[in-house]
């Protein structure tokens, strides 16, 4: 199975051993072992596969399972969130459960593993607040494009004019987030708060940064 033929220079047919294919059937075989090494695996890959599984009842006694009955069943966001986080820190190994089940809300996937419990701590767990973080957090990299193109370095700028200049990239991006100064530091490097004073002589607090 894993021998080709392949030409020489002069045309002359030659035998060669294809290592490729070989490595990919090893492969293969690698991930039908992994899938089938314990049954609640294995249904986790069927239902991420698009496969239903309403006549399959996992077994009970089945960390995940029994978590994963409770979650649904709550319906108060910051209840669920708690949950999420008390069952991630007692038991590590359900992380990997939730992170390869496809069905599992994809927002508190992105809440637990990219956000975590203590900057949900910090906002109250309100989830107002977590959602807007949540969606600053993935358009980061073209809001920073978007301030790299806008501002310019050692330049000190007022908090209405970086507030104007990031809600104009939240609105460009379709974000429904309310944009503040000091959200600056979420996107760029090198950010410091300034003393300046303005046309009428007011002494006011501003920001400019450093490549």
């Amino acid at each position: 199975d894993y021998i080709d033929v392949v030409e020489d220079k002069d045309g002359n047919g030659l035998m060669i051993f294809n290592q490729l294919v070989y490595l990919a059937d090893i492969r293969a075989l690698e991930i039908k072992n992994n899938q089938y090494k314990d049954p609640q695996t294995l249904l986790l890959y069927l239902s991420g596969n698009g496969f239903s599984l309403n006549s399959i009842n996992p077994t009970s006694s089945n960390p995940y399972d029994a978590f994963l009955q409770a979650f649904n069943q709550e319906r108060n966001f910051e209840m669920r969130l708690r949950m999420l986080f008390n069952v991630l820190q007692n038991d590590p190994s359900i992380g990997n459960w939730i992170k390869q089940d496809s069905s599992f809300p994809m927002d508190f996937k992105k809440i637990a593993f990219n956000i975590g419990p203590i900057r949900c701590g910090e906002l109250g767990y309100n989830e107002r607040k977590i959602r807007q973080m949540m969606e600053m957090e993935d358009n980061l990299a073209a809001i920073s494009s978007h301030l790299m193109k806008a501002l310019e370095p050692d330049k000190t700028y007022s908090k209405d004019e970086i507030k104007r200049i990031l809600q104009d990239a939240y609105e460009d991006l379709g974000m429904t987030s309310t944009a503040k100064a000091i959200h600056i530091n979420t996107y760029l490097q090198g950010v410091s708060e300034v003393n300046y004073t303005d046309t009428n002589g007011k002494r006011l607090k501003g920001y400019k940064f450093k490549l």
